[in-house]
């Protein structure tokens, strides 16, 4: 069973960056994420909305093994699962990559966090 699931990184406290995290059917993670081009003080920023998206592992900069990131509460929830979403998750990878291309201001937002213990 694939699914895809928001991720909810803990960057201060009850400050949350989300991801998008792809499962496939033989186990293998993908994420995709945005970011401010203009980061202040390494976690909050301004300016356009950079993304980037790939292999999800501790060299994709939303692990929780990722260097910057030690220390890190990690929440995750899942929005749908099926059989194959792979073609969902093209779909989101081209809006990610129109996302940028379109030069969008970076805007922080707030919203509770579900699941969070």
């Amino acid at each position: 069973m694939e699914k895809i699931e928001v991720g909810y990184r803990e960057i201060l406290t009850n400050v949350h960056h989300q991801y998008l995290l792809y499962t496939d059917s033989n186990g293998n993670q993908h994420a995709a994420s945005g970011w401010p081009d203009n980061k202040i003080s390494g976690v909050l920023g301004t300016g356009k909305i950079v993304t980037t998206h790939g292999t999800y592992d501790e060299t994709y900069p939303d692990h929780s093994q990722y260097p910057e990131n030690e220390g890190q509460a990690q929440y995750f929830e899942e929005i749908v699962s099926g059989s194959d979403l792979s073609g969902k998750w093209t779909e989101i990878i081209q809006a990610v990559v129109d996302i940028e291309a379109e030069g969008y201001n970076y805007g922080s937002i707030c919203i509770k966090v579900p699941k969070v213990p």
